[in-house]
């Protein structure tokens, strides 16, 4: 399988589509920080499954999605699509057909993401399964991220383990045998899950034996019930049927009543609408003659109002005749006044006129003298600006040479200083050897910090082993604890509900005697078989049921020797004695059957199963206990619930005592262990520091060494520096003094200014006496544009005077019309006045007579109203008469309904057939229904003293029994397969053992070669450490670099852990070659040196393997040994751009130009 492309849409900085070519060979990435070469390792890690949103440095999974910037708005999506050969035909068995698969990932925002394999869904599992099968994937050791060498070197021995899983290719193998131990966890709670049912099953096929034999005499009881239910109801039945009979009886009798009652009230109403009929012509009329009276009474109010009006507008139209004649008057002066006006304009517009005429030939001959001074002085300043340029050029040389001789100046000086300043420091430097004291004090102080280590280390692992011991002891006290608080609870619970369902209240007949009685446990079912109901008699007299003390009984009443009495095991009142010595208890039936022929009258025996078998041949088979029985066995338990909660109170308290010791002691080993683990974390992070120094102090006399070396050479440049800046300041000097003398060009430039200056002034002069003579003309022509706009005005104004005027002339003609008119209407009003008084008093008497016969028919229409509410009160009162009566019929209906629903409900028949379910005879007497009610609440009692009864518990036993050997045969199926589950465990761990240490060794040998070379020398090897099994086993990396002791890897410097950390991850790459190699800035810690080397080892490990390698980095000599080049760009903020060089390309082109160019010469 080989990685060929990976696409990047919209994942982090990545906005735009962008595909990243790997092919065989050394790939490298480079870009300045931050410019998202990083972003591209997380995509490839992201394909390959990885779900930590830390690992990818984000809060959440969303945060891989671009999230914009302030050019470019956030995206909802990205995704990532990596391409793979699939020639050797590693893929999943549904795509193993494929030449290349195409593995994508897609995330939305808010929505999660998905996989997809060549455009079919997959699990992400699959793909974690399948990169893992190729030595790869998202937490492979082949991706070394940046810090991936630090946290390796920091990680605990049992962390690299991990690097020799990959070696050995067994993470599949893991992950399956993680799966496998999964389905192994789960059979057997399955297994524990069909236990627990088993037991339960077999409970309840117990209790459905017992249950079914008490449902039994359940039947047999509500059979009688329903029989005396049956006769009831047919008694009820025909209850209702004669209330109905007699309701609809006096209904009819009401219902006549109804009708006379409501024929005497229609004759009424009849007579009290035709009366009403006529009311409302009635009042028509003296309603017709009132409105026509109050017509004329408001047209003779009118007219008075009419004759003032008349007066109020003839006086308006006067004062309005008299304005109209002013406003005339007016507007005629107004007319004499505009023709004034326009008169004067003409005038003035004449004279303005004759004035510029005259004017016209002094503005041209004043503009061409304008011109020509203009013209003189345009010349004589563009000759002084040319000497004006001529002598800046001069004063800029000579400006310059000074600056430059200035600064050279000051060079020397500033170069002069720093010489001296690097002598001083070169001679400090060659006088000081503190360096080499401090680095034999930071060894001295390493050495104590690794002993005390030990000592503590040493220490720690004793307290902790004391620590277990105690804490599986008391873990081990915890649980016996637990489990005896659980018994505990348990008993509590029982005992609390025996006591609520003992505990009940009896009436006024006293207390029974079941309630006095213990039994021996085993003969509860018995007592209650014998006695049954008679046990729930009291020993009160004054009981209507009571049992009352008697002598023993006379003569030889005693039962055979073999045969032993219930009195033996019961322990009751003695006026019980007589009755218990009676009863004989045996073994079986058949023994019941041997003794039954001699038992005496009044004797019985019974078996403890609950058979009775009495002298007089009555006999009872065993079946459910009775409710004695039951209450009996209730209280035993009880007792004995009291006399377990006792002991288990005392065990559970001395097992509180003792785990409360053992937590004593735990916390008391837990805080020495946790003081001697915190002196040994001091210890370690004093050797730290000590390292730390010791790392600082090598680093110091390196920079020491460099600095002597640096500062050298900085003092051969300053002095070269130094020479050069001398010739360039001899240089400047000589220029500045072959410059001429400008004594001459300001002389020159003087006088040329002084021309100009005569020049200017003329100019001016010219200038003022244009503009002025122009200013006046434009004056007059403005004036003679503004005569004509005022006269235009006053033009229309006359207009609208003569308009108004003629307005005025209409108005006043109108006005005389009006007051004309108004002249005759006076008059006119005192003649109407008379004539509609007249009709007033004419209308009045009408009024009058229609009123008193309209009050006539009221008050006799009243007096039928007045009938017409007898007669409905005596309606009303029959009719809530029927209302009642229908009420009652209704409700004897209703009842009839529900009687009929609930014996088809109950009985499932028509009511008349209740008569043959009841087995009563024709013509017999229907019985007392209170004695019935009696007998059935006697049968309800009996059947509520039976307790709780399963009806279904034939069905149900015959059910349970099915699934109980259901259960069987799936619990053999559970046993196979936690049996093949086991086998598969096991054969997963030997295989992995077997390859874990092949790849052990192989990964040690390539570690010893590699380092050697990475060194140049030296010695190192792995070592499995903390458990035998090399699955739980942790790597230890020990390492002795030239000239150097053996020793762990934390103590080298950070230089040599870091090439010891890539000598071990390239074993793992040449033990097992991963597909793809991924290492992010791992040169960054190396010098050149070692960078030649980590160079040469990755164009080996390019050689030897099928690997492809990705590269970042910032070091140019790692760039130069890669084949192709990768930059990552940021032109845009927040957006990476990918661009590609192919370096073995370049060369070639650059050796073909090259030769060209050879042979071209």
């Amino acid at each position: 399988m080989h990685f060929t492309r990976l696409r990047l849409s919209g994942f982090k900085s990545f906005v735009d589509p962008t595909e990243l070519i790997i092919e065989s060979g050394l790939t490298g990435i480079v870009g300045p920080n931050g410019c998202g070469k990083s972003n591209l390792l997380e995509a490839l890690r992201w394909v390959m499954g990885e779900n930590s949103a830390k690992s990818m440095r984000g809060e959440g999974m969303d945060d891989v999605i671009f999230a914009g910037t302030t050019s470019r708005p956030a995206r909802n999506l990205a995704e990532v699509t990596l391409t793979l050969d699939n020639e050797d035909r590693t893929a999943p068995p549904a795509f193993n057909d494929e030449l290349s698969l195409e593995i994508s990932r897609r995330i939305e925002r808010d929505s999660g993401s998905a996989y997809r394999m060549n455009n079919k869904e997959i699990r992400g599992k699959d793909i974690k399964l399948m990169f893992a099968d190729a030595s790869t994937g998202a937490h492979s050791p082949s991706l070394v991220s940046q810090g991936r060498i630090g946290s390796l070197i920091s990680a605990k021995p049992k962390e690299r383990r991990a690097i020799l899983e990959e070696a050995a290719g067994i993470s599949g193998l893991h992950s399956r045998r993680k799966e496998a131990e999964s389905k192994l966890k789960s059979t057997n709670k399955n297994l524990e899950r069909l236990s627990d049912v088993e037991i339960g099953l077999n409970d309840q096929i117990r209790s459905l034996k017992n249950q079914a034999r008490q449902a039994t005499r359940y039947k047999n009881v509500a059979g009688d019930i329903r029989k005396l239910q049956s006769m009831l109801l047919y008694i009820e039945w025909q209850n209702i049927q004669k209330n109905i009979a007699r309701a609809s009886t006096e209904e009819t009798s009401v219902t006549l009543r109804v009708a006379k009652v409501t024929t005497e009230l229609a004759k009424l109403s009849k007579e009290q609408a035709i009366l009403a009929a006529k009311l409302p012509e009635l009042r028509h009329i003296e309603a017709e003659v009132a409105a026509k009276l109050h017509r004329i009474t408001v047209s003779r109010d009118g007219l008075d109002g009419e004759e003032q009006r008349v007066l109020e507008t003839q006086n308006k139209l006067k004062t309005l005749l008299e304005q109209t004649n002013h406003d005339q008057l007016r507007e005629k002066e107004t007319i004499r006044d505009s023709g004034s006006m326009m008169e004067r304009l003409e005038i003035e517009k004449k004279l303005i006129e004759d004035e510029i005429a005259g004017s016209s030939g002094d503005i041209d001959q004043l503009a061409k003298m304008l011109a020509l001074k203009q013209a003189d002085t345009l010349e004589a300043e563009l000759a002084l600006e040319a000497l004006l340029n001529k002598q800046a050029e001069r004063n800029g040389e000579r400006l310059n040479f000074n600056r430059e001789i200035l600064e050279r100046k000051e060079q020397i000086e500033s170069l002069e200083d720093q010489k001296i300043t690097i002598e001083e420091r070169l001679s400090n430097l060659e006088n000081n050897n503190l360096f080499t004291q401090s680095l034999s004090g930071a060894e001295k102080k390493l050495n104590a910090a690794e002993q005390n280590i030990t000592t503590l280390r040493i220490e720690f692992n004793e307290a902790e082993d004391k620590r277990q011991k105690i804490q599986q002891n008391e873990q081990d006290a915890r649980s016996f604890l637990q489990s005896c608080q659980g018994k505990l609870a348990r008993l509590e619970a029982e005992k609390q509900a025996l006591e609520e369902v003992l505990s009940i209240d009896h009436d006024e007949g006293g207390v029974p005697l079941v309630e006095k009685i213990s039994v021996t446990k085993g003969y509860e079912i018995a007592l209650g078989a014998a006695l049954n109901v008679d046990l729930n008699a009291s020993d009160d007299q004054d009981s209507a049921i009571h049992w009352r003390e008697l002598a023993p009984l006379k003569g030889n009443h005693d039962f055979a020797k073999s045969v032993k009495t219930l009195d033996q095991f019961v322990k009751a009142p003695a006026l019980l004695q007589r009755r218990l010595s009676q009863i004989g208890v045996v073994e079986s039936e058949a023994e019941a059957l041997l003794l039954l022929n001699d038992l005496k009258a009044g004797q019985r025996v019974v078996t403890l199963q609950g058979g009775v078998w009495r002298w007089d041949g009555y006999c009872v088979s065993p079946e459910a206990p009775s409710g004695a029985a039951v209450r009996l066995a209730q209280k035993n338990r009880l007792e004995n619930i009291i006399d377990d909660f006792s002991k288990i109170e005392n065990e559970t308290a001395k097992a509180s005592t003792a785990h409360s010791r053992l937590q004593k002691e735990l916390d008391h080993i837990k805080v020495a262990s946790r003081t001697v683990r915190d002196n040994w974390r001091s210890a370690d992070d004093v050797a730290i520091e000590a390292r730390r120094e010791l790392t600082q102090t090598e680093k110091l006399a390196a920079r020491h060494q460099s600095e002597e070396s640096a500062l050298k050479d900085r003092l051969a440049h300053i002095i070269k520096d130094i020479e050069e800046q001398n010739v360039r300041f001899n240089a400047a000097t000589f220029n500045l003094q072959k410059l001429p003398e400008m004594v001459d060009l300001e002389q020159e430039i003087v006088a040329k200014r002084a021309i100009v200056d005569v020049k200017r002034d003329d100019f001016s002069k010219a200038r003022i006496a244009h503009d002025s003579h122009y200013n006046q003309s434009e004056l007059k022509l403005n004036r003679l544009e503004q005569i004509k706009l005022e006269y235009d005005n006053w033009l229309m104004r006359i207009k609208n005077v003569n308009n108004h005027l003629d307005n005025l002339s209409i108005r006043t003609d109108e006005i005389k019309a009006e007051l004309l008119e108004l002249e005759n209407r006076p008059g006119q009003i005192v003649i109407e006045r008379r004539k509609l008084n007249q009709m007033i008093d004419e209308t009045g008497m009408e009024r009058k007579a229609a009123a008193i016969k309209l009050n006539n028919s009221e008050e006799e229409l009243a007096q039928k109203e007045r009938e017409t509410r007898d007669v409905q009160n005596q309606l009303s009162e029959a009719r809530e008469q029927k209302v009642r009566l229908e009420t009652n019929l209704e409700q004897y209906n209703e009842q009839k309904e529900n009687l009929i629903r609930r014996i088809d409900e109950e009985f499932d028949c028509e009511p008349a057939k209740l008569f043959a379910l009841s087995e009563l005879k024709e013509g017999e007497e229907l019985p007392d229904q209170q004695v019935f009610h009696q007998k059935l609440e006697r049968l309800k009692i009996e059947r509520e003293q039976l307790g709780a009864v399963n009806l279904r518990a034939e069905t149900e036993l015959e059910e349970i029994s099915q699934q109980l050997s259901l259960s069987v045969v799936e619990r053999e199926e559970l046993e196979e397969a936690l049996k093949r589950l086991n086998k598969a465990i096991s054969d997963l761990n030997r295989e992995g053992r077997a390859r874990m240490l092949k790849a052990f060794d192989e990964v040690n040998a390539h570690f010893k070669n590699l380092f050697t070379t990475l060194f140049g020398g030296g010695e190192a090897y792995l070592e499995l450490t903390e458990s035998e099994d090399p699955l739980d086993a942790g790597l230890e990396i020990m390492a002795s670099p030239p000239g150097k002791k053996m020793q762990n890897l934390g103590l080298l410097s950070g230089g040599e852990q870091a090439l010891t950390a890539l000598s071990l991850i390239f074993a793992v790459f040449m033990t097992n070659p991963s597909p793809i190699c991924v290492l992010d800035e791992v040169d960054a810690p190396l010098d050149d040196a070692n960078v030649e080397r980590f160079c040469d080892l990755l164009d080996e490990m390019n050689r030897k393997t099928s690997t492809r390698f990705l590269i970042v980095t910032h070091n140019a000599v790692s760039m130069s040994r890669m084949n192709r080049l990768f930059g990552v760009t940021m032109a845009e903020r927040g957006v990476s751009q990918l661009v590609s060089v192919d370096l073995d390309s370049a060369e070639k082109i650059r050796d073909r130009v090259a030769d060209s160019h050879f042979e071209n010469a």
